[in-house]
């Protein structure tokens, strides 16, 4: 079954408040970021409400990402390995990033070169996007000071498409002990094809699952999964009161209960 194409942005996102921070929004934000993707871009994707800092704050993390994914897959940070115009250009234009981006790659005495990436920028990246997909389906937000869950790592499907590279999370992490004593133990992409939305083939596609988790698949490389705890969304009505969310699981409906919330 293909993928679900886009639908365009729905005006109940564009709620008047920032999605990420609760402040007045003064931008419209795409989700996914253009730095995910590639030109042309898609004619209608995802949109929600966004302040002007929250829509540019992450500007350096997403290409940071977008970068060391690139490197990931092409075994070098070098702007000429890279096959992505945009990674390649920004690459070119700084060459502390590429610096970054290639110390990062660590040689092993046996087995395929290491890539230890900036966990912190990682995941501050992924659950933004994650709360930008949550929001874009259903009009509520994740309470600001809260953080998701986050997993991610090379997909199942991609094994031997990207010779000799693993992706690594940071020295101390569970992540990193799991990964070296279960090499095997990566994530395979099953999404339920209902849910699942091609934002721009082969280079982005995600599932959204009630109330709020959000997998991904970036660059058909990296699988990516986030969740919050039900009980930490919150949504706006139309008249911007502030509710909480509490998930029924008997019947498997989405009911809201009437408690004001101020955002921070």
């Amino acid at each position: 079954m293909r993928a679900n194409s886009l639908g365009g942005s729905r005006p109940r996102q564009l709620t008047g408040r920032c999605i990420y921070c609760g402040r007045p929004a003064e931008t419209k934000e795409h989700v996914p970021p253009r730095a995910l993707l590639d030109k042309p871009y898609p004619d209608a994707p995802p949109v929600v409400a966004a302040c002007q800092q929250c829509n540019g704050g992450y500007s350096k993390d997403e290409e940071y990402v977008a970068c060391f994914l690139e490197a990931v897959v092409c075994g070098s940070a070098r702007p000429g390995d890279q096959r992505r115009d945009s990674v390649r250009n920004a690459l070119r234009h700084s060459p502390k990033l590429q610096h970054l981006i290639d110390s990062a790659q660590e040689a092993t005495l046996f087995g395929p070169p290491v890539w230890r990436p900036d966990k912190a920028r990682l995941d501050r990246v992924f659950a933004k996007i994650a709360r930008g997909h949550i929001a874009f389906h259903t009009g509520w937000h994740i309470q600001y000071d809260t953080k998701p869950d986050i997993w991610f790592g090379p997909d199942e499907l991609t094994e031997g498409l990207v010779p000799g590279v693993r992706l690594l999370p940071d020295v101390g992490t569970p992540g990193l002990t799991a990964a070296l004593l279960y090499p095997d133990s990566r994530k395979r992409w099953r999404p339920n094809d209902a849910r699942r939305i091609c934002v721009q083939k082969e280079r982005y596609e995600y599932e959204y699952a009630p109330p709020c988790s959000v997998e991904m698949l970036i660059g058909d490389y990296l699988h990516v999964a986030v969740s919050w705890d039900e009980s930490d969304v919150i949504g706006i009505d139309s008249d911007h009161e502030w509710f909480e969310w509490s998930w029924d699981d008997d019947e498997a409906a989405l009911a809201l209960e009437k408690a004001p919330r101020q955002p921070n």
